[in-house]
């Protein structure tokens, strides 16, 4: 458990806080991925539980508010991804928020203990120098990373493709500078995505939406657009693979 000199010193700074958590968690453990925020909360010798949740990813509750032990609820309604992303956020909680009431984690909350734990999280289960080798394992002679890349990203460290895709696109801007224009989020329309994507001089483009197929196919013939390739993330977390490979007209793209 880090002392709390070293929370005090790092209570502003999510990626060192987590780097030198993983310093006192590796300290008799092998270093092996993906890292498990479960063992985790063993480690700090918190209790752990799963419940259906409407709105909320985790609840913390501290001994003697509800119950005679420290304790983490999760939603159980989520995928594992998500799940152990939670895990870690609550770790962040334990270390550094621990006080004597609960904290409720109401999903895309913009707190800002809930911003930072976030951070956290995702530095904790994508830690930097690792994150970096993965890179270097898969980036182009461009100097660039694909979508796939990504996703092969984000199983190796057992996150979601999201959280990945952010957590590369905000250590190592330059690599998907290409993707920074469009959203992931749920509530971006369709038509405001794609608009700004869509950039002169790209011939072989992904794009990773959360959206239906059939409507992203019927906008893509509508607009007479030319790409070659499409990765097309659907909300259920279907990876979808189109190719575009009838050249609509002559216009370079």
């Amino acid at each position: 458990m880090l002392d709390k000199e070293t929370i005090t010193k790092y209570s502003n700074d999510a990626e060192e806080l987590s780097m030198q958590f993983l310093k006192d968690y590796w300290e008799k453990r092998d270093k092996t991925f993906p890292i498990n925020p479960f063992d985790m909360m063993n480690f700090l010798f918190f209790y752990f539980i799963f419940r259906k949740f409407d709105g909320v990813e985790g609840i913390y509750l501290p001994k003697k508010t509800y119950t005679d032990y420290d304790l983490v609820a999760i939603n159980s309604n989520r995928k594992i991804s998500r799940q152990r992303f939670t895990a870690a956020h609550e770790i962040c909680h334990i270390i550094k928020d621990a006080k004597d009431k609960q904290i409720v984690c109401y999903s895309n909350s913009d707190e800002y203990i809930e911003k930072f734990a976030d951070s956290f999280a995702a530095s904790l289960l994508m830690p930097k120098d690792e994150l970096r080798k993965q890179i270097s394992e898969r980036v182009g002679q461009n100097n660039e990373l694909t979508l796939d890349d990504v996703l092969l990203i984000s199983n190796y460290f057992g996150t979601s493709f999201e959280s990945c895709f952010y957590r590369i696109r905000n250590t190592y801007q330059f690599l998907i500078s290409i993707y920074n224009m469009f959203c992931l989020h749920r509530k971006a329309s369709l038509s405001t995505v794609l608009n700004a994507f869509f950039l002169p001089g790209i011939r072989y483009s992904y794009i990773a939406i959360l959206r239906d197929k059939n409507v992203f196919e019927k906008y893509m013939m509508a607009n007479n657009i030319n790409i070659v390739k499409i990765v097309a993330i659907i909300s259920d977390g279907i990876l979808y693979d189109t190719c575009f490979n009838q050249k609509i007209d002559d216009r370079k793209v």
